[in-house]
């Protein structure tokens, strides 16, 4: 071994002098299982503490998407997301081809490997390889509960349930929850095995780009898309009002014409009448 790996041995060495074998031990599992290492993570949260980028304020321009949630087949739930496509173009495009039908990228079909609570879901990636979805360094740090983010290499979809430092430099937040917090807490307080995989069968059975078709419950707090059969109806209700208004409307306008038409031509009788009655006297 080299100089500089007998330094680098040294350090190490010296970092965890004092600690026990089974407190080692532990940092060593902790590393197996989350890939977070205790260096790594102290750096991460000072740069976080530094220069941190605010979350956006809601802007409705920006574009959205729904992920339809089925409870082991049955019962099925919509959530809302807002994406920022501002501050996270590429992600943001990403996500929204990954909403698509029929895209091999596609989440629909795909269940939600795990569940872990007061952390996040995650959202099985699609078989095959995917390429690097956003250039850079992520900026935008999970601060708050309910973010969309993917990772850098674009595998998995992550919802947080909570503030989830561990994942900022790893993952690009690239969206918010608008809808459907209720679902989440459903889906955070399911059932879980060992391996945080939900006991249930959770899956993603539809989900697409939000417009102006799509509409929320405000009762329930999901959203729910509208079909198609359902807005024709609603745009001839709309029609028919209008229609209603409009000859109501054009109704009272010829009343009080007639009543002032009716009022002008009896004043004009009035003064005929009188006029005559002059010209006899």
């Amino acid at each position: 071994m080299g100089k500089g790996g007998t330094r680098f041995v040294q350090e190490s060495v010296a970092k965890f002098k004092g600690t026990s074998g089974s407190e080692r031990r532990k940092l060593m599992q902790d590393f197996l299982e989350t890939g977070a290492h205790p260096e790594a993570e102290e750096r991460r949260f000072a740069q976080r503490e530094t220069a941190a980028v605010p979350l956006p304020e809601y802007r409705k321009p920006n574009d959205h998407i729904f992920i339809e949630f089925a409870f082991q087949g049955a019962k099925k739930e919509k959530v809302l997301i807002e994406l920022f496509t501002r501050e996270c173009p590429e992600g943001s495009r990403y996500m929204k081809s990954r909403c698509h039908k029929g895209s091999e990228t596609s989440i629909s079909g795909l269940s939600v490997s795990s569940v872990i609570k007061g952390h996040c879901l995650k959202i099985d990636a699609p078989k095959g390889k995917l390429a690097c979805i956003a250039k850079g360094e992520p900026s935008l740090c999970h601060t708050e509960p309910y973010l969309v983010s993917i990772p850098q290499r674009g595998h998995e979809v992550h919802i947080t349930f909570s503030e989830a430092p561990g994942l900022d430099g790893i993952n690009h937040v690239v969206g918010r929850l608008c809808k459907g917090e209720q679902v989440l807490k459903a889906i955070e307080s399911c059932s879980v095995a060992v391996d945080d995989k939900p006991t249930k069968l959770i899956t993603v059975s539809d989900c697409g780009v939000a417009s102006s078709e799509f509409s929320v419950d405000e009762t329930g707090g999901t959203a729910s898309l509208v079909s198609p059969e359902e807005l024709k109806k609603k745009t001839a209700a709309i029609s028919k009002g209008i229609k209603r208004s409009v000859k109501e409307g054009l109704d009272l306008k010829r009343t009080r014409d007639d009543a002032h038409g009716k009022a002008k031509k009896f004043h004009w009788d009035e003064m005929s009448s009188s006029s005559s009655s002059s010209e006899s006297d």
